[in-house]
């Protein structure tokens, strides 16, 4: 499986994916509450989607 980051090793088995959007995305918990704190949100954080 082709991940897009073929030339580095912690990347195997996995997808790394690089998104741009002009207005951010709903983030909740895991109890779909809402994070409303912006510090708990960031770059290389690991997460799920549904």
């Amino acid at each position: 499986m082709w991940s897009g980051r073929s030339d580095d090793e912690a990347y195997a088995n996995a997808w790394f994916i690089n998104a741009n959007s002009t207005t951010a995305p709903g983030i909740v918990d895991k109890d779909c509450n809402p994070v409303l704190d912006k510090n708990l949100v960031y770059p290389g954080l690991h997460g799920r989607h549904q």
